[in-house]
């Protein structure tokens, strides 16, 4: 996997985190687990595309995001294209993004 070298968005990726601690109650040990559990795959579905939101200057790729969740990068790929599916068919899902 790749490393981030000088860890450009560090700041972004903190202040992440912790949102979703507060408002999800969820840890980053629970995004980057191996867990399948909606409960940590919702939020970490929902961590992956706000990074790609968030960090567009400069960009932070697929492989960059899969690095921070502890995933590979298809399955970064995988993860938002469901999700621009799920924000828009799942009501549910949509409310906690």
């Amino acid at each position: 996997m790749e490393k981030l070298n000088s860890y450009e968005h560090e700041d972004v990726v903190k202040a992440l985190f912790k949102i979703l601690l507060d408002n999800l109650n969820i840890t980053e040990a629970q995004i980057k687990s191996v867990s399948r559990k909606r409960a940590f795959v919702d939020p970490r579905r929902i961590c992956m595309s706000l990074l790609k939101e968030q960090c567009q200057s400069p960009k932070m790729t697929v492989t960059k995001i899969g690095v921070v969740v502890g995933r590979k990068h298809s399955n970064v790929c995988i993860q938002l294209k469901l999700h621009i599916n799920l924000v828009n068919k799942n009501k549910k899902y949509y409310t906690l993004y």
